[in-house]
């Protein structure tokens, strides 16, 4: 009496430490950002998108990320659109930026991906990502 079942016992665990959680915790190897430069073609974006099956691609300008292009935005430009003609503002924040922080921001600025910066290089990491964190099966849990 007065346990907790291991399934709410993890995603409470979980909520707690989200006061220490940062943006680093959810990047991995599995984040890496699929990018192309400012001055590539909308074909160019459509082919790392099918390479990759990310559907959010990073535009970089002399190695710094400078917008985003969803694959949808390019579905109606002509070819010779660059991804800089076509790219949205991106959110950037660096790694030890608190998850809970990073969800405010996120919020407040209508993103659902962030880049994140840091030692290991840029990463990519979305809302999806920090909502699954926190909402994680105990099988998901143990196999961490």
């Amino acid at each position: 009496m007065g346990a907790l079942d291991a399934s709410y016992s993890a995603q409470l665990t979980d909520a707690l430490d989200l006061h220490q959680l940062t943006l680093a915790d959810l990047t991995g190897p599995d984040h890496g950002l699929s990018s192309v430069g400012v001055t590539d073609t909308v074909p160019a974006v459509r082919a790392v998108a099918r390479d990759t099956g990310h559907l959010r691609v990073v535009v970089m300008r002399d190695g710094t990320p400078a917008g985003v292009v969803h694959v949808r935005d390019t579905m109606d430009q002509p070819d010779d659109r660059t991804a800089g003609e076509v790219m949205r503002d991106v959110l950037v924040l660096d790694g030890s930026t608190l998850v809970y922080e990073a969800l405010a921001t996120m919020r407040a600025t209508r993103h659902h991906l962030v880049v994140v910066t840091g030692p290991g290089g840029p990463a990519v990491t979305t809302l999806t990502d920090a909502v699954e964190r926190l909402l994680r099966t105990p099988a998901q849990t143990n196999a961490l």
